[in-house]
């Protein structure tokens, strides 16, 4: 019972921690589905906001969180690794101010280590990602890549997005969900997702379907 108890604080602990730091990092380890809508909403937003023609919808995928499970207990051994990248999720609140003051560096002053290293709460809006998984991992004093600061960070989750192992700075521009077709995708109300999926097939013979309508009612008018 005390078991169970504690595993509920954690979970709790956790969930609380991104609510009060960040509204965007706010999700439940143990609801995949939570997760992946809350960080498809965010992709969304920025793909409107920032003119984004081909923000992939991301999905939850079970080989990315099997992959979770080889990581280096030392966080601070962390790299992209074949086929996805990661984003550390805050343990407390200064932890997510340091990351945040983190990502600012890379993207202002050293882009190079993005080769080696995470770009943090960015690295939900690379708009490549089409996979997502997350859960929890203890990162305990992760160093930062400006060696002048010596302050380190905890981190109590992690999450990883494939396929790419690579950060890019260049997007395609354009509306929400206007260029997929370039990317072999489809637009689902602002987001790629691949051609032929069931989503857009149910969506494409609707309006096939009404399409029909209109046109008979046309001619026996």
């Amino acid at each position: 019972m005390k078991t169970w108890l504690l595993v509920l604080l954690v979970s709790f602990q956790i969930v609380m921690i991104e609510s009060e730091t960040d509204e965007s990092q706010t999700f439940n380890l143990e609801d995949p589905d939570s997760i992946v809508k809350t960080r498809n909403n965010k992709r969304k937003e920025a793909a409107e906001k920032d003119n984004i023609a081909t923000m992939w919808k991301l999905e939850w995928s079970d080989e990315l969180l099997q992959k979770i499970k080889t990581l280096p207990n030392d966080c601070n051994a962390l790299t992209p690794g074949s086929g996805y990248r990661f984003h550390l999720i805050a343990a407390d609140v200064e932890s997510w101010k340091w990351a945040q003051r983190e990502g600012e560096y890379v993207f202002d002053q050293n882009r190079d280590v993005l080769q080696h290293s995470t770009a943090f709460q960015q690295e939900l809006y690379q708009p490549g990602q089409k996979q997502i998984a997350c859960a929890e991992y203890t990162c305990e004093k992760r160093k930062s890549v400006d060696p002048k600061v010596k302050e380190t960070a905890n981190f109590g989750a992690i999450c990883l997005l494939g396929p790419s192992e690579e950060f890019t700075f260049t997007k395609r521009g354009g509306s929400a969900g206007s260029r997929c077709e370039e990317e072999g995708g489809e637009d689902e109300d602002g987001l790629c997702i691949p051609s032929g999926s069931p989503g857009f097939s149910i969506l494409f013979n609707f309006f096939i379907v009404v399409s029909l309508i209109l046109l008979v009612s046309m001619i026996f008018d």
